[in-house]
């Protein structure tokens, strides 16, 4: 069987990982966070352990649903209707629930269970990528320390950090790379209960608001600080927020909520600055298969969007296609050799 490099451990890289280890391969996951799950890390704060990405996950596929159904059964998590309204000029209006999964304690533990049969190496950034004439592939960190050989790599990070890993001469460079937005989320802990949210779980803002959405975390999962909320900055608001500081920003989303309802006393908040995580024009990637270097492409933004639906179904065709290159593989004929 094959040994296989990962660069990167968010759900698709601990996906398309557990997926070839099941099928026989040796695989191996680096990743340069000291978390695993990418958008669906956990933060340990001072005062208490939030997840800092997605709250819940919202498949509209059956293959995810049948994928999804498998943590549920092994208590991780929950599957419902998450209660909404709309804010449009600074009233609320009912909207039509959502039908959701969440984590009944952590969204992390559905990476900590994929990664369970897969060696995982953290606080290891890749850096640089070499091919030999031979067809094995060697991995660096950005120290200079050899990270192994392996017969295939598997890149599942976002576009803009795939593309500054990829060899100049891989053929994966030969098309266009999506641009990714930012997509920053607060998370607010007041004293008391917001009463802008009432009854919602969740709040969706209108297009002219600064807040694209926000999340009662406390109703969704055991063990949430009370009175949380994670909100969702827009893309152009995300951006303009990284001219400044995590003070200001924090300061800024308290001044859009205020001029919707009364602010209960703060008593904590956390910024997390997400760079690279919306596609500016959704579109899937036309080649994830470089035969010549032995490299595939992962991650939901080769699927042509973000979110749980893309990120599976860009484990399952990083799948399909390192099996194609194993095979291939194996029909070529042994290198010849000079006396």
């Amino acid at each position: 069987m094959a040994n296989i490099g990962i660069i990167g451990a968010g759900i698709s890289g601990l996906s398309v990982a557990a997926r070839l280890t099941g099928l026989g391969h040796h695989c191996t996951v680096f990743e340069k966070s000291r978390g695993l799950g990418g958008r669906l890390a956990r933060r340990k704060l001072p005062w208490g352990q939030l997840d800092i990405g997605a709250p819940f996950l919202t498949p509209t596929l059956e293959e995810t649903h049948d994928r999804l159904a498998h943590f549920c059964r092994a208590g991780i998590l929950s599957r419902g209707r998450l209660q909404r309204a709309r804010l449009v000029s600074g009233t609320l209006y009912e909207a039509p629930a959502i039908k959701a999964y969440w984590a009944n304690h952590s969204n992390n533990e559905i990476c900590h269970a994929l990664a369970e049969t897969v060696k995982v190496i953290r606080q290891r950034r890749i850096a640089a990528i070499a091919a030999s004439a031979n067809g094995i592939i060697h991995l660096s960190d950005d120290q200079g320390g050899s990270c192994g050989d392996f017969d295939a790599v598997i890149l599942s990070a976002p576009a803009p950090q795939t593309l500054a890993l990829l060899p100049e001469t891989s053929t994966l460079r030969g098309q266009d790379f999506p641009e990714m937005q930012p997509g920053w989320t607060v998370t607010l802990q007041f004293e008391e209960a917001l009463g802008l949210f009432n009854h919602q779980q969740v709040i969706d803002f209108t297009a002219d608001e600064p807040l694209v959405r926000g999340v009662d975390l406390a109703t969704l999962r055991q063990g949430e600080p009370l009175h949380c909320y994670q909100f969702q900055l827009s893309a152009p608001f995300s951006q303009l927020c990284r001219n400044g500081n995590e003070a200001q920003t924090v300061e800024a989303v308290m001044a859009a909520l205020a001029r919707h309802s009364a602010l209960p006393p703060l008593a904590n908040a956390t910024v997390q600055p997400w760079n690279l995580c919306r596609l500016e024009k959704p579109g899937p990637a036309l080649n994830i298969l470089d035969s010549a270097h032995n490299l595939v492409l992962c991650g939901d933004w080769t699927a042509g969007d973000s979110g749980i639906d893309a990120a599976l179904t860009s484990a399952e065709r990083a799948v399909d296609a390192v099996t194609r290159l194993l095979e291939r593989q194996r029909e070529l004929p042994p290198p010849l050799y000079s006396p």
